[in-house]
């Protein structure tokens, strides 16, 4: 008997639409700033995983993951073909304001769950403040999507070393100072992600990462 495993991952992808029906584009003036695209947590699913389906002025990304297996030289017929589905994440986020953005998304499996909810809050140019429920800002793979991985599950070292989504208040630059210097701060319950703070304890975790002016292809975390 043989057996393959067989797993296909699944990008939702989709053109942008145009604009409102009835509206006529134009083009913003020369003084007026292009509206910061929304808040995305790119643990959940960031750039890198398709382009984004937008509806109004919310963008929708998303992916499932299909785990199938198909039984050969079972003479016996002691096993049969099986597929699940590992995972359907779908996730919304837009702008209230231009200095306002929020993100929600969910895993739509057989026991669907609340993953992302949150509001980011852009202070200022080098400071945004995002309070709710999202993955903390520490090590490098967490900020890759999960659409950009070999593999469905993240390594055994990320996810020991680094929080899971949490709810919490983390402080970072969207945009890096000079183009170089990148910086986070979190504060979080400590106690994951759809659970209640169940003590007066938090986790204060926190990441600078360096990209030195002038060389190519490296980072300093």
């Amino acid at each position: 008997m043989s057996r393959t495993l067989v797993i296909i991952p699944i990008v939702i992808v989709a053109s942008c639409l145009g604009a409102t029906a009835g509206a006529h584009p134009q083009n913003p003036p020369p003084t007026q700033q292009a509206a910061p695209p929304p808040p995305t947590d790119q643990a959940e699913g960031g750039p890198g995983g398709g382009t984004p389906l937008r509806l109004g002025s919310a963008l929708i990304t998303g992916g499932v993951w299909l785990d199938a297996s198909k039984v050969t030289n079972d003479v016996q017929r002691e096993t049969t073909d099986t597929f699940n589905v590992r995972r359907a994440r779908l996730g919304i986020a837009g702008n209230l304001t231009p200095r306002i953005g929020w993100n929600l998304s969910g895993d739509l499996t057989a026991e669907p769950v609340l993953r992302n909810a949150f509001v980011a809050i852009r202070v200022a140019k080098h400071l945004t403040v995002r309070v709710g429920q999202a993955n903390p800002v520490v090590s490098l793979e967490r900020g890759s999507s999960p659409l950009a991985l070999e593999l469905i599950d993240r390594s055994h070292v990320t996810s020991e070393l680094t929080g899971p989504l949490d709810v919490g208040v983390t402080l970072f630059n969207a945009e890096p100072y000079r183009r170089w210097l990148s910086y986070a701060l979190n504060l979080n319950n400590g106690a994951g992600f759809n659970r209640p703070d169940d003590n007066d304890a938090k986790d204060v975790s926190g990441r600078i990462a360096i990209a030195p002016p002038g060389v190519k292809h490296l980072t300093v975390v």
